[in-house]
């Protein structure tokens, strides 16, 4: 079974870094083991407080949904209307829909995932796939 190794998360997070300077934001960067367990988080100077909760939920919430969580918004939003993520979002509030988590998958199999905070959903997604992309080779 392949798993996450704290190297890994370390990476992932100097990869979001990195990605995140490129956009000129200051974001918090989130990596999650199979279990939901923080293996290494950050953030960046100037990021608002709340944004490294926000990426740790983020991260938790693709991880139980097995799914990036603008994909699952969506979902919610078809299925129970505009006010659907809001709904969910007060009844499971360490579960957020917001755009910016996304699994990490090695070998087929979630094995955790990263959530990103700091930007408008675009760049908090941009950052977390573009984490993913730089390391992927490195993760087993």
């Amino acid at each position: 079974m392949a798993t996450l190794s704290n190297d890994s998360a370390l990476a992932l997070i100097q990869a979001a870094g990195r990605s995140a300077r490129e956009i000129g934001k200051p974001f918090s960067i989130t990596v999650v083991d199979r279990s939901g367990l923080v293996l290494a988080a950050s953030r960046m100077d100037g990021a608002a407080l709340t944004t490294l909760s926000l990426s740790r939920d983020k991260a938790v919430t693709a991880l139980a949904v097995s799914a990036g969580t603008g994909a699952w918004q969506g979902r919610l939003i078809e299925t129970f209307g505009a006010a659907g993520p809001a709904l969910f979002a007060a009844a499971s509030p360490e579960l957020v829909p917001l755009p910016g988590g996304v699994p990490i998958v090695v070998g087929g199999q979630i094995v955790g995932s990263i959530g990103v905070s700091g930007g408008v959903a675009d760049e908090d997604v941009a950052v977390a796939r573009s984490a993913l992309a730089s390391v992927e080779s490195g993760l087993s």
